[in-house]
């Protein structure tokens, strides 16, 4: 899988669920459970470093500095899974979401986070692998 290009999408952005947005009210026998998810705009234009390279198995990265990541209003615990969207601007009111693929680990290296992705071609062999072999 090639690395989104300018020509593919705009922007991309990963969705999740900060564990510290989550909230919980109790009155008598009811619970309220509020939830507040987030979506964070990751950089996929640059030079992949050699130690993710040599030591990940992801298939695309998107990373945000880390004094960015300082500036959300939340960390990034729970954002782990959650789906990696590429946006384009298809006309001037609209824009259109692809489902690049699912997050599934982060790599901290020189003021950087780094947002390992799974892509959605690859998930799908493996689920259908995986039905083949146990119907």
């Amino acid at each position: 899988l090639e690395e989104p290009s300018d020509e593919k999408f705009d922007v991309c952005a990963i969705l999740g669920l900060p564990v510290d947005r989550f909230g919980v009210s109790v009155s008598g026998d009811t619970a309220n459970i509020c939830v507040s998810p987030a979506l964070v705009r990751l950089e996929h234009r640059f030079a992949i470093p050699d130690f993710i390279k040599e030591s990940a198995r992801a298939y695309w990265y998107g990373r945000i500095s880390i004094e960015d990541a300082e500036s959300y209003p939340f960390k990034f615990n729970g954002l782990s899974g959650g789906p990696v969207f590429g946006l384009k601007r298809i006309s001037p009111d609209a824009i259109r979401f692809h489902v690049i693929g699912w997050q599934f680990g982060i790599k901290r290296h020189a003021g950087f986070i780094y947002f390992c992705v799974t892509p959605t071609y690859l998930i799908g062999k493996w689920l259908q692998q995986y039905f083949n072999e146990h119907g």
